[in-house]
C-alpha cells in the first residue's frame, strides 16, 4: 500500500539521516547483552535485572556482521519490520470500524514521530509491535469469522503472542486480556468455542515461552516464565524518591525547581527510600525488591496513593524518547539546525497529544460494538499494570497503534454518533487529561527550552 511505503520511507530518511546515533541508556545494554551472545554463547543477566531474550537475540543476529554495519543493518530491519506494524492498523481498522477509520490511521501511523524514533534507535518497541499487532489482527480476524473457533489462524496468532512475550515482559497483562476477550468473544449459547479458542490460544503461547522458561529454571534454579524486571520497576515507581525517565538525568534539578509548586503536593515530602535487594541471584532479586515495594506501599499509602496522580500524568504526557533524544542533543551530528530540531519535537509532541486525546471519544465508540471493546481493554490493562507503577511514556507505546485506531475513528467521523452519557464520559475523561497535562506543563517547557 502507497500510506504503509510512505511510513516505512520516513523511517527509512531519519535513518539514513542518523546511521551512526550514539546509544544511551538501556540500548548500550542491548549492545552488551547481544555482544556476550556472540562471543560467549551464553544470554547473561545485568545484575540488577532479567530482561526478555528476544530483542538481544534480535540484534545479537546482525552484530555477528561486525561493529557499525551490524547495528546499521538490525535498524534497518527494524525499519522493513514497521511496515507490519502499518500493515496490521490497517487490517485492525478495517476489522473494527471502517475504511476512512482504517486509512486515517494509517496515516498517523506513518507521521508519528515517537514510534518513527524508536526504528532507528536500539529499543525493542519496533521488534515488539511487528509481533503483538499481526497476532492482534490474526486472533480478532479468526474470531470475527466463525465466534472465535480454533483453527490455524488462532494457532499462528498464538505463536506470535509468545514471541512477543519474549521481547517484553510488559505483554504479560496484553496476552491475558486477549484470552479474556476470546473466552468472552463466544457469547451465550457458543462459549465453549470462546473456551476453545482461548485454550488453544493461550497453548501456543505457552509452547513458545516454555523452553525459556526451563532455561530459567536451569540457570537459576527459579521458574520464572520470561524476565525478572518487576523489583526494578518496583524499586523506581514505588519508593520514596521520584524520577520521571522521559526526562535526561542532568535536567532532574531544573525540573524539580520548575514544578515544585505543582508536583510538590504529589511527590514531595516522601518517606525514607527502600535499598535494593543485595541477593546474587537476579531472580531472588526482582523478587525481594517487589516485596519490598508492596512493603513500602502498605507502610505509606498515603504518599503512593498521592505520588500515583503524578505518575499518570507521566505516563499520559504528551512527550516521548524521540523528544528526550534531542534534549540530549544526540541528534546534533546529523540534524543540529535550530529549525528541523523545533519543528520535528514539536510534531512529535502534537502527535503524542493528539493521539491520546483523540483516542478518548474513539474508546467509547468500540465499547459500542459487541467486540471492539478488547480495544478499550488492551490500554486499560496496559495502565493499570505499567502506567500506575513506573509513569513513563515509553510503557505506553505497547498500545500506542490502538491508541492511533481509536483517535482515527473519532477523527473519521460517520453518521454513528455518541449518546449522551457517552458524551460525558469522554468529557470528563478529557478534563481529567487535561488536568494531568497541566501537572506536568513547568517541566513539558523546560524541555522544550533545552531542545529550541
Amino acid at each position: 500500500m502507497v500510506i504503509v511505503a510512505a511510513g516505512v520511507a520516513a523511517r527509512l530518511l531519519f535513518l539514513l539521516l542518523a546511521p551512526r546515533l550514539e546509544p544511551h541508556a538501556d540500548e548500550s545494554t542491548y549492545l552488551y547483552l547481544a555482544s556476550c551472545w556472540n562471543h560467549f554463547g551464553v544470554y547473561s543477566d545485568w545484575v540488577r535485572f532479567l530482561w526478555p531474550p528476544g530483542y538481544p537475540f534480535f540484534l545479537s543476529l546482525f552484530l555477528r556482521t561486525g561493529g557499525a554495519a551490524g547495528v546499521l543493518a538490525a535498524k534497518g530491519a527494524q525499519v522493513l519490520l514497521s511496515g507490519v506494524v502499518g500493515v496490521s492498523i490497517h487490517h485492525l481498522g478495517l476489522r473494527f470500524f471502517d475504511r476512512r477509520a482504517a486509512r486515517l490511521a494509517l496515516w498517523i501511523w506513518a507521521f508519528h514521530f515517537p514510534l518513527i524514533g524508536f526504528t532507528h534507535t536500539l529499543w525493542p518497541e519496533t521488534l515488539f509491535l511487528a509481533l503483538f499487532l499481526p497476532a492482534l489482527a490474526l486472533v480478532a480476524g479468526r474470531a470475527e469469522r466463525s465466534g472465535g473457533a480454533p483453527d490455524r489462524r488462532l494457532l499462528a496468532g498464538g505463536l506470535l503472542l509468545g514471541a512477543a512475550l519474549l521481547v517484553k515482559e510488559v505483554a504479560i497483562p496484553l496476552v491475558l486480556s486477549i484470552l479474556f476477550w476470546l473466552f468472552l468473544r463466544g457469547g451465550r449459547g457458543r462459549r465453549g468455542e470462546g473456551a476453545r479458542a482461548a485454550l488453544l490460544v493461550g497453548l501456543a503461547v505457552v509452547v513458545t515461552v516454555l523452553p525459556w522458561t526451563i532455561r530459567n529454571r536451569s540457570v537459576y534454579g527459579r521458574w520464572q516464565p520470561v524476565g525478572a524486571t518487576l523489583g526494578m520497576n518496583c524499586y523506581v515507581g514505588l519508593n520514596g524518591s521520584y524520577r520521571n525517565l522521559d526526562y535526561p538525568a542532568e535536567m532532574t534539578a531544573d525540573m524539580v525547581r520548575a514544578n515544585r509548586w505543582i508536583a510538590g503536593p504529589f511527590v514531595g515530602d516522601a518517606p525514607p527510600r527502600w535499598k535494593r535487594s543485595g541477593a546474587m541471584n537476579v531472580i531472588d532479586r526482582s523478587r525481594e525488591d517487589t516485596a519490598s515495594g508492596l512493603r513500602f506501599a502498605r507502610a505509606h499509602p498515603g504518599y503512593v496513593l498521592r505520588s500515583r496522580v503524578k505518575r499518570i500524568a507521566d505516563y499520559l504526557s504528551p512527550t516521548s524518547f524521540f523528544a528526550r533524544h534531542h534534549a540530549l542533543r544526540l541528534y546534533d551530528r546529523f540534524l543540529g539546525r535550530d529549525g528541523p530540531r523545533r519543528g520535528l519535537v514539536l510534531l512529535a509532541f502534537l502527535a503524542s497529544a493528539g493521539t491520546i486525546a483523540f483516542s478518548i471519544p474513539g474508546l467509547f465508540h468500540a465499547l459500542r460494538r459487541r467486540d471492539g471493546w478488547i480495544l478499550a481493554l488492551l490500554p486499560a490493562a496496559l495502565f493499570l499494570s505499567a502506567g500506575l507503577l513506573a509513569g513513563a511514556s515509553r510503557f505506553r507505546v505497547p498500545v500506542v497503534p490502538v491508541l492511533i485506531l481509536l483517535a482515527a475513528r473519532t477523527l473519521a467521523g460517520g453518521e454513528e454518533r455518541l449518546g449522551a452519557k457517552a458524551k460525558a464520559g469522554a468529557a470528563a475523561l478529557l478534563a481529567a487529561l487535561l488536568f494531568l497535562w497541566t501537572l506536568n506543563g513547568s517541566e513539558l517547557l523546560v524541555l522544550l527550552r533545552r531542545v529550541w
